[in-house]
């Protein structure tokens, strides 16, 4: 259902958000990366994983967190924040709904 659909219906949105925890600065090092996912005001889940300090890897590591998981078909909006290199996630996610 479209997210449109979603809040003209008043129908609960899941949303996932994702930031970087602190991380040292040192080139190469890894950065912990958090995804809460939350159903209106409530708690539903979180993933956790790492990625390159540059974020080259941001698209495959978010990626790898989701799809295949039971988040995604759940999920009707993705943030991100402190993440670079991710707006090629889109595309893979929806190639793997269809």
């Amino acid at each position: 259902m479209k997210l449109a659909d979603l809040l003209r219906l008043d129908r609960t949105i899941k949303v996932i958000g994702f930031d970087d925890a602190p991380f040292s600065r040192k080139s190469g090092s890894l950065v912990s990366i958090a995804g809460i996912v939350c159903g209106g005001t409530r708690f539903e889940g979180m993933v956790w994983g790492q990625v390159l300090r540059d974020g080259l890897d941001a698209t495959d590591a978010i990626s790898g967190l989701l799809l295949g998981g039971k988040f995604l078909p759940q999920l009707h909006l993705v943030l991100l924040d402190g993440i670079p290199s991710v707006i090629s996630f889109m595309k893979r996610a929806d190639a793997a709904l269809c």
